[in-house]
């Protein structure tokens, strides 16, 4: 009879362990744009994030202590082992698969060191290496266990969140070395690699060379050592990499990404109500996909997980004068007071527009930013039901955690359909591939992506870019750096994809590159809107940009100039538009400060690439003064008042040897008699104005006059 129940008591186990979580972990890997699994299905991952912390947790598993210790491990396991529980019990409708695990800094700083900037979760000072190294091992290694038991993807992030500086060389670089050194290194983490991986920072700011200036390689050059780091201690895993600007500007890797001899990089990503030009009032699908293609460009080449998103409707009226109506963001933005999420929405406006953001590209993954954003976790702690976070407030319809539960279950469902499905014989059968197109012009300095799909003999159509091997006819006018065909120099060439299918066959499709002249008068290779909108027509010459402006040409990698002594622009006929100039940046941010020459009326301008030099004021109105650098141009182009248009005609470039050019205005080697500044109106104001734009005027002791456009 006993032995009955054990039987009885068996089943019914493994019929709630059937229930508890939707299928088996499957180790997974990066193939191309996707994750896939060990059997070649691809996956997308839905879960949550949290953070062993008592006060995140609303010390639920232990009241406040002035330090935490070995006797607190054991309660901080129980209570995640529940929320693991939870949040996979499929029987009430919970369906993730990912969890995004918080080293938490509470375990790892020295309570006895005293903080040196601050205290806050961006502070290294007190991280202590003996605590980082027991809790690790005690603590964080066990947690990534249990969610792995539970079912769980596991994406672990290090202690705390990044300074708002971080440099290339630096402390904090140098901090996340050793925190991944000691991670990679665990025994458990790479026997387990398949089913853990590693999100390499959290929300880095400025990431800067070690200068201080910021190129296109910076984010490469801050976070491949630390990759080339796990991987030279073996772990094998996914390693999800972020950008910059609270990881919201990826531009960087789409012209230097992570390299990775695996080939296991995805990019992790962070995305709220109002970011990518979509918010609660303007839930612009269009523009948000466009807007995340433009920010997030590694969408086209590389596996994405949004790492933190959450949403809730307001709850109150908004006074930004009532400080009890709102929260700051990360931004110093004021956020209306909602049920409990960091970022206030409804599902009806910005959800529904996010849902079709991350399912228009196919491959973003997402883990909602707390277990709270996803499930009651009180209903669960105190009565064993698990229901969407905030349904039992009022609106809370119309937040995320309603909206994920439902979301998350067809998810999970359209993932079981791929993993259930069988190939033929002639699914395997590849009887051609194709690129998504064979013919493609790019400016020197910029790139492209090509897809290259294989066709099956039973029509079954597949991506297969990442299983190929890529070569260049000419690699000093294009090469394919992994991901992307990167213009050099001006020229022809053909890229050459081969794939090699299961059954041992070979196929080939070539893409035939055209690298054009640097500054291109075209309708696809000029730019009218990279600030404002605007327009260009190639028939005529003529470029209209929106109001203070912005039109010209974007070079991803970086143009070097350096070659060349002089740049000469001139226009089919005089404009007297006021400030109308010719800028080169130096950065591929526009708001950084370029090098700038106005025409002043005349048709023609000359700029000596010799002497780029500028003066500007920094964030403490002190008057600066470089030299931008023509080795590496981002951005160049012209800035308008928006109130004419301009009819170019020429942008040439020459050497000294063949310029012909007796004259040029050389303002910069030229001592400034004055600097005043004016209102858009012509208003004379001082120097910190800062009621809006300002106009600056510089004049030489020559007579020569330079003005700009300023903050």
């Amino acid at each position: 009879m006993n032995k009955k129940i054990i039987i009885v008591c068996l089943a019914c186990a493994i019929s709630l362990s059937s229930m508890a979580q939707y299928r088996t972990l499957n180790n997974l890997h990066v193939e191309g744009r996707n994750l896939k699994d060990s059997q070649g299905h691809t996956i997308v991952l839905h879960g949550v994030m949290d953070t062993p912390s008592p006060y995140f947790n609303d010390y639920r598993w232990t009241k406040w202590v002035p330090e935490l210790t070995s006797n607190n491990i054991p309660a901080c396991l129980t209570y995640f082992d529940k929320l693991f529980s939870a949040i996979t019990d499929t029987s009430q409708g919970a369906y993730c698969d990912a969890f995004r695990l918080h080293m938490d800094p509470c375990w790892t700083n020295d309570p006895n060191k005293t903080a040196t900037n601050g205290g806050g979760e961006n502070d290294i000072s007190r991280f202590s290496e003996s605590r980082y190294e027991y809790y690790l091992q005690n603590l964080y290694v066990p947690l990534a266990k249990s969610a792995n038991e539970h079912g769980l993807y596991v994406v672990v992030r290090p202690p705390g969140v990044c300074p708002t500086n971080i440099y290339v060389d630096g402390d904090y670089q140098q901090y996340l070395l050793y925190v991944w050194d000691q991670f990679s290194k665990n025994t458990y983490i790479q026997e387990h690699a398949g089913v853990i991986g590693i999100e390499l920072a959290n929300e880095p700011v400025n990431v800067l060379n070690a200068d201080g200036s910021n190129t296109a390689n910076t984010l490469h050059d801050f976070f491949q050592p630390i990759v080339d780091k796990i991987r030279a201690n073996g772990f094998k895993g996914i390693i999800w990499v972020p950008g910059s600007s609270w990881q919201a500007n990826y531009t960087g890797y789409a012209t230097y990404p992570i390299t990775d001899e695996l080939k296991n990089i995805g990019y992790a990503v962070h995305d709220y109500v109002g970011w990518y030009g979509s918010d609660e009032n303007n839930p612009n699908v269009d523009g948000a996909i466009s807007q995340f293609k433009s920010q997030v460009p590694v969408v086209e080449t590389n596996p994405i997980m949004i790492t933190e998103v959450d949403w809730s409707p307001q709850v109150a009226n908004f006074d930004e004068n009532d400080a009890s109506t709102y929260h700051v963001n990360e931004h110093g933005e004021k956020v209306p007071n909602n049920l409990g999420t960091w970022a206030t929405g409804t599902t009806s406006n910005w959800g529904n527009a996010y849902k079709k953001l991350i399912e228009h590209y196919g491959n973003i993954s997402m883990t909602l930013s707390g277990t709270g954003c996803y499930i009651d976790i009180d209903s669960y702690i105190n009565n064993n039901k698990v229901i969407p976070a905030f349904s039992n407030k009022t609106g809370g319809d119309e937040a995320c955690g309603v909206a994920c539960f439902n979301w998350y279950k067809t998810y999970a469902e359209e993932n079981m359909e791929r993993i259930n499905y069988v190939p033929t014989t002639e699914d395997l059968d590849i009887e051609s591939i194709t690129a998504s197109s064979n013919n493609f012009t790019i400016s020197v300095g910029s790139n492209a992506v090509v897809t290259i799909i294989s066709h099956a003999k039973s029509g079954k159509e597949e991506e297969i870019t990442g299983k190929c091997t890529v070569t260049s006819s000419d690699e000093n006018v294009a090469y394919y750096n992994g991901s992307r065909i990167i213009a050099k120099e001006q020229g022809a060439c053909t890229v050459t994809f081969k794939y090699t299918d299961t059954n041992g066959k070979t196929l080939t499709t070539t893409v035939d590159i055209h690298v054009p002249e640097y500054f291109p008068l075209t309708n696809v290779g000029l730019n009218p809107s990279i600030y404002g909108n605007g327009f260009f027509d190639e028939t005529t010459g003529k470029l209209q940009t929106g109001q203070y402006g912005f039109g010209g040409w974007k070079f991803a990698s970086g143009l070097d100039l350096s070659a060349y002594d002089y740049l000469t622009v001139e226009l089919q006929e005089a404009n007297t538009s006021w400030g109308l100039s010719f800028r080169l940046f130096d950065s591929d941010n526009y708001w950084s400060n370029p090098y700038s020459k106005t025409f002043d009326g005349k048709t023609s301008i000359t700029i000596n690439l010799n002497h780029l030099d500028i003066e500007y004021e920094d964030a403490n109105k002190v008057k600066q003064y470089r030299t931008v650098d023509p080795s590496h141009i981002y951005i160049a182009g012209f800035w308008t008042m928006g109130d004419s248009p301009i009819y170019i005609k020429s942008i040439t470039l020459t050497k000294k040897a063949t310029s012909g050019i007796s004259q040029l205005d050389n303002n910069e080697k030229d001592e400034i008699a004055s600097v005043k500044y004016y209102t858009v109106d012509g208003h004379e104001v001082n120097a910190r104005y800062n009621k809006g734009m300002k106009i600056k005027k510089i004049t030489y002791k020559n007579g020569n006059v330079k003005i700009n456009k300023c903050l």
